[in-house]
């Protein structure tokens, strides 16, 4: 007796949209509830992005970024590339308060991406995808956390699976798997707009490449079929960075920032981001993946079309990357959670149970609050010291690099020293990187003198001990304020003394 036809697309999934806005709904909800439980924001550098955002198109598409006159983006220099990502959190700041702006947009992003993630797993043929979208946020406490942050990640996931759902194959007749790829769209013109769009957004999208790639390898069809998706995403990635608005600097800011800060020769300080994962942690946040892929290791049928095979070796290839920099595992959890939805599919297992994890969901919110209200200061940190500066043109000497976005969302009307990342300093000017090193470590005597000897700099903040000690023991340093986060100090020098760049 034969065996009648699995059903089609249509028949398992209904709507491509169905699941993803179901998706969508559950994750603004939730990260809605999360953002709303302290003030604080997920990560330093977002007090940045929303205070730069709500500069309009005329500062993301300059090249001067006066704010920092030292460093890579010096000398009209300067390149916006997450230039997309600030376009899209701008009408968040025309209609709340900056902080609010900030929460309200990271959720919202945060929401798309389960959306385009739960999109890509219905394009590709698995039933019910916007359980496997609650499996996702249950399953790794670390993802949610990187979700909260008003940061580019959460656009990363969504347009990385955007171009997955593009290349998926076409609904078939018999509902086979592991057809030649042909996206549900049929229109290799999106994919190249997607990757053009994702270059515009976040470098990252160099990603593509390797992923779109990996995919192909294991699909059948002619090498041509096979190579298509490839070509042209890479079309739409060369295009993003040479029409760039700040092009050419888009390339050589590529290489400082994606290829210098990675292989880190100089030993600058980096981001937690950028540390090594050690295998304890990694197998805390991704102890429910681990589960569910033990549980498919038992059965014979599991990961047995090309997709799944190809999908769950990329998740290994993150993971793997994620030893080395713990921001990786911010990929490598979708798309295990994506590579574990296909084999289950291939098993024909039900996904109803796997909501048996659907508890992690709140022990996951709770988790990353009290994460955020432990480790994160205060929204208001670096306010008292931001409102006795000068209403107007100041030059300000700050030696700790993760202090510039507070001061920068306090008071755009300064110019600052060193942040974003301690190698867009060093890459250029190295010693000037070296001085920052050494006044951070309380090293330097006459700090007064440098600051404006060396940086042109009138005012100089104050948050670590060591820096403390140097500034109270220096007669050309006058304090004007200090609470708990640190204190601001006015420089008083002789007239002799003149700065130089």
């Amino acid at each position: 007796m034969s065996t009648p036809p699995a059903p089609t697309l249509r028949h398992q999934t209904g709507s491509l949209w169905r699941p993803a806005g179901l998706a969508f709904a559950i994750a603004l909800a939730g990260f809605g509830v999360l953002h709303a439980a302290d003030p604080r924001l997920a990560d330093y550098d977002g007090y940045f992005h929303v205070r730069f955002a709500s500069l309009g198109p005329l500062a993301w598409t300059s090249r001067q970024f006066p704010w920092m006159p030292f460093g890579i983006f010096a000398n009209d220099r300067y390149v916006d590339h997450q230039l997309l990502f600030h376009a899209l959190q701008w009408p968040f700041t025309l209609a709340l308060p900056l902080l609010d702006a900030a929460h309200a947009s990271a959720a919202v992003f945060s929401a798309i991406a389960v959306g385009c993630w739960t999109f890509a797993l219905t394009s590709w043929r698995v039933p019910r995808a916007a359980i496997w979208a609650v499996v996702l946020l249950a399953s790794s406490r670390f993802f949610v956390d990187r979700l909260m942050m008003p940061r580019t990640q959460s656009l990363s996931i969504a347009l990385m699976f955007g171009a997955i759902a593009l290349i998926a194959p076409g609904d078939t007749s018999d509902g086979q798997a592991g057809v030649p790829l042909r996206g549900p769209l049929r229109a290799p013109r999106s994919l190249a707009l997607l990757a053009f769009l994702f270059v515009w957004t976040y470098h990252l999208a160099v990603m593509l490449l390797p992923i779109l790639a990996v995919i192909a390898l294991f699909q059948p069809g002619t090498a041509r079929e096979r190579a298509t998706p490839i070509v042209t995403a890479g079309i739409g990635v060369a295009l993003g960075f040479v029409l760039h608005p700040q092009s050419p600097q888009t390339l050589r800011f590529f290489y400082e920032h994606a290829f210098q800060k990675v292989v880190n020769s100089s030993d600058q300080a980096v981001g937690a981001e950028w540390m090594p994962v050690d295998l304890p942690t990694w197998i805390v946040h991704t102890a429910p993946v681990l589960l569910l892929l033990g549980v498919l290791g038992l059965r014979r049928r599991a990961a047995t079309t090309p997709e799944a095979r190809a999908v769950l070796l990329l998740a290994l290839g993150w993971a793997v990357a994620s030893t080395f920099a713990v921001k990786w595992l911010e990929y490598a959890v979708p798309f295990a959670v994506f590579g574990v939805a296909l084999a289950w599919r291939d098993a024909r297992w039900s996904p109803w149970p796997t909501l048996v994890l659907t508890p992690l969901l709140f022990f996951n919110g709770a988790q990353v609050v009290g994460h955020i209200r432990d480790t994160l200061p205060r929204a208001d940190r670096l306010a008292g010291i931001a409102a006795h500066l000068p209403a107007s043109d100041c030059h300000v000497f700050q030696a700790d690099w993760t202090d510039f976005s507070e001061l920068f969302y306090h008071a755009p009307q300064c110019t600052l020293t060193v942040g974003l990342d301690p190698n867009f300093l060093f890459a250029t000017e190295p010693k000037r990187a070296e001085l920052v090193e050494a006044a951070l470590a309380g090293r330097v005597a006459r700090l007064g003198d440098m600051a404006k000897h060396a940086f042109d700099a009138d005012w100089v903040v104050v948050t670590t001990p060591p820096e403390a000690a140097a500034a109270a023991a220096d007669p050309h340093l006058v304090k004007v304020y200090e609470d708990a986060a640190g204190s601001l100090w006015r420089v008083v020098l002789d007239d002799s003394i003149e700065p130089s760049r």
